[in-house]
Formats: structure tokens, C-alpha cells, sequence
């Protein structure tokens, strides 16, 4: 074996192409997190100790779902890396999910679940990217 089997073997590919299913319709709006578990029908208040939560650790996430997708977005997700925030959107269509990321600030955080709380929207969608996996 060489130097090039033993980095091809060390070193995964990575792809965007990756479906998901997508979320069963429950009627309800949903917001989950890693420790504390599922609440249907929040309040923004709820939202926004989950998303605090999820701000002072580093273990920690949050996933907002919608009822239904509004705009072709479903869920909203996000976890802290490095100082920042990767958020990221379940983006649906009639027969899968994709993922799609950007990385943003606490300010901004803050304002797009805010909006898609109150409205099931994102705005300036172009800014996400597809998320990389691993194959």
C-alpha cells in the first residue's frame, strides 16, 4: 500500500448529495433541543430560552418545525461552532429533504428564528449553501 492508499483511505469524500425524509405533519409547530426535549406549540418565550440554551453550550441545539413547510422551508436548526452559530434549514419538497447552511452571528440568529417563528419565512435564502457530508 502507498503514501496515496493510506491518505484516499485516511480522508472521506464529501457530497451534498443527501436526501431526508420528510417531518411527518403533526398540525402543530414543534421546537426540540438535545437535553431537554419536544414542546408542540411554543411560545416565542420557550423559543428563546431553547435558542439561550443552545448559546451558552456548546453541546446543545435547537431544531424549530413548522406544521407544515411555508415557503419550501420546514425546519429551522442550529448549534454553536466556534464562536458562531451554523444554522441550517430543512428545505422540502413533495418527496425529500435537503439541507441547506450558513454560519451567522448571535444578532442574526436571534432575528431569522424570529421570523420564521412569527411568519415561516427566510429571507435572503441565496445566502445558504448545501450542507457537506461525508461519505
Amino acid at each position: 500500500m502507498g503514501l496515496f492508499d493510506i491518505f484516499k483511505n485516511n480522508f472521506k469524500e464529501k457530497t451534498t448529495d443527501v436526501d431526508f425524509e420528510n417531518v411527518k405533519y403533526t398540525g402543530k409547530m414543534n421546537l426540540e433541543n438535545n437535553f431537554d426535549g419536544p414542546i408542540d406549540s411554543p411560545t416565542w418565550q420557550q423559543v428563546q430560552l431553547y435558542i439561550n440554551k443552545m448559546i451558552q453550550n456548546n453541546e446543545e441545539f435547537i431544531t424549530l418545525t413548522l406544521s407544515e413547510a411555508v415557503y419550501g422551508v420546514r425546519y429551522m436548526q442550529a448549534c454553536s461552532v466556534n464562536g458562531e452559530y451554523s444554522l441550517q434549514l430543512g428545505v422540502e419538497t413533495d418527496t425529500k429533504t435537503n439541507l441547506v447552511e450558513k454560519v451567522c452571528d448571535k444578532k442574526e440568529l436571534l432575528e431569522r428564528f424570529a421570523q420564521f417563528y412569527e411568519y415561516g419565512f427566510v429571507h435572503d435564502m441565496d445566502q445558504f449553501k448545501p450542507v457537506l457530508f461525508f461519505v
